[in-house]
């Protein structure tokens, strides 16, 4: 059985699928080039359709659907290291102490 809970188990098979970089980042990417192009547009028109702000937001909307996946299964791998990683061994508060010779 998997450490990863499903949720991550999904994510890791998005990761891995050929379409996340060759499709899905692709599409992205050239979305976010198209609303860099219509945010240095400075016509009145396209401010009042399209606020700077809304612009500003859809990107890094974008940016962070782009990394978190990655940024999340390295967080949860780096969890279960850390969960397996040998614990050290308890040393006594009191007594026990070596006697020096």
């Amino acid at each position: 059985m998997s450490p990863l809970s499903p949720e991550h188990d999904q994510l890791s098979h998005l990761l891995l699928s050929p379409a996340w970089d060759g499709i899905i980042k692709a599409a992205v990417n050239q979305r976010v080039k198209m609303m860099y192009d219509q945010l240095v547009d400075p016509s009145k028109k396209r401010k009042e359709r399209l606020p700077d702000d809304y612009i500003r937001g859809f990107i890094g909307a974008c940016r962070w659907m782009l990394t978190f996946p990655e940024e999340e299964m390295n967080r949860a791998i780096e969890a279960i290291q850390v969960e397996q990683r040998p614990k050290p061994p308890l040393q006594p508060l009191f007594g026990q102490m070596e006697e020096a010779g």
